[in-house]
């Protein structure tokens, strides 16, 4: 990862400078804009705690080159920096991000950590890029994301747009670390991909008003990210359910108990 995100990334950086100093747009993620244990609205301005170990290695590759493009643009090279929150919309055909609501839709409990992320519409993120390149200042973050959610309240939307009713049970932040350990040591699907708990169980909320304002992005509201998403994924055939998944993590949960 890091030779691609940061080595990658910085060679781009470097090429555009040699050419003639081509306008550019760095895409970072709000990873880079930091991650809290409790509830806290964060902005361009926040000050950046993840620490440095195994679980931020993402994070922390893209903060690298998002400070090493800040740089260039201190020498004079125009680069804008956009900050993505968690994107949603049709056509994740790699399950990035459609995979958390195919876990709501099809396990028979649903589970979820004590957390929150902002989410935002691809199609929005798309828009953003384009305005950061033409009316965005050289050296400036600009946070894409829209509303703030708890994953808990993510789930129930989820359900609620595909009219399901089901438990949905919350596990604590400690027990998921220990769920992921377990899953990524012994190569158990359960039901979630390990490495993003380290995120899953931290707040990533944050503020968009500079992009609102400096850019003139009007963000979609959650109902209007999450429809067109699930509509795709149902017309692609991914809602079927998986009960023997649910039913296997919650006995290893009790176990740990």
């Amino acid at each position: 990862m890091p030779r691609i995100v940061i080595e990658g990334s910085k060679n781009v950086l470097r090429v555009a400078k040699e050419i003639g100093n081509i306008k550019t747009v760095f895409v970072c993620s709000s990873t880079a804009i930091d991650g809290t244990d409790d509830i806290k609205i964060l902005n361009e301005s926040s000050p950046f705690t993840l620490p440095r170990n195994k679980y931020f290695v993402y994070a922390h590759a893209k903060k690298e080159v998002e400070e090493y493009a800040i740089s260039l643009a201190k020498e004079g090279q125009h680069v804008t920096i956009v900050n993505p929150t968690e994107v949603y919309g049709p056509y994740d055909y790699d399950k990035i991000t459609c995979g958390n609501l195919l876990d709501f839709a099809t396990t028979k409990t649903v589970l979820v950590p004590d957390g929150g992320t902002s989410i935002v519409f691809v199609e929005d993120v798309v828009e953003g890029i384009i305005a950061a390149f033409e009316k965005g200042k050289s050296g400036e973050r600009y946070i894409l994301g829209s509303d703030n959610m708890k994953i808990e309240e993510l789930a129930k939307l989820t359900l609620d747009l595909l009219g399901l009713e089901k438990p949905i049970q919350k596990v604590g932040r400690g027990m998921l670390m220990n769920l992921a350990w377990v899953s990524k040591t012994f190569r158990m699907n359960m039901g979630f991909e390990p490495e993003v708990i380290p995120y899953a169980i931290k707040y990533f909320f944050v503020d968009n008003a500079k992009a609102t304002k400096e850019l003139a992005i009007n963000f979609r509201g959650a109902r209007e990210i999450l429809e067109p998403t699930l509509k795709w994924m149902k017309e692609e055939g991914m809602l079927i359910p998986k009960n023997r998944k649910s039913r296997k993590v919650i006995s290893l949960i009790n176990s740990f108990a």
